[in-house]
């Protein structure tokens, strides 16, 4: 026989907007700094202000045309589910125009999971479907793009996404 099940207060849909809303004002905050510096790839698409999917498709034909002909496609799977919370908030701390935002990342980041009616911490991973994902997701990915440059690799990124020519 299993165990109880405690039931847990559902939030009120109140408290619910009030979260949905302290994450897009966090976002806000972040964006001008991690979405549009001047040293962000620009070879990153995803979830940026002014790109899209289809410009990360032209820059890929570009490389066609220009007489590519392997490319090698990276999917990081469950990248966002695997985050590592404490790589993450390094790297917003070495940022020093989001500096005053770790403290609510670092609660956004360490927020449960409600699985089944239960709320589950959460270790590692960003919640996603909120507008700060893919936000930090880009923060951290930048990483992963200066590697690529570094090598001398034309690629394309989107999000999680990676074609390397």
């Amino acid at each position: 026989m299993s165990p109880p099940r405690w039931p847990t207060p559902r939030p009120s849909s109140r408290s619910l907007a009030r979260k949905r809303s302290c994450a897009r004002m966090r976002s806000a905050e972040i964006s001008p700094a991690a979405a549009i510096r001047p040293d962000f790839s620009s070879h990153s698409h995803g979830f940026r202000p002014g790109r899209r999917a289809h410009d990360a498709v032209c820059e890929a034909q570009k490389y066609i045309q220009e007489g590519r002909r392997w490319v090698v496609d990276v999917d990081l799977e469950k990248f966002f589910d695997r985050v590592n919370h404490d790589v993450l908030m390094g790297r917003l701390a070495r940022e020093s125009r989001i500096r005053g935002c770790s403290d609510s990342s670092r609660r956004y980041l360490d927020a449960g999971i409600m699985a089944n009616g239960v709320v589950v911490e959460r270790h590692e991973g960003t919640p996603q479907g909120g507008p700060l994902s893919p936000l930090l997701g880009n923060v951290l990915l930048d990483e992963v793009d200066k590697e690529m440059r570094s090598r001398g690799h034309s690629f394309v990124r989107y999000a999680d996404d990676l074609n390397v020519t």
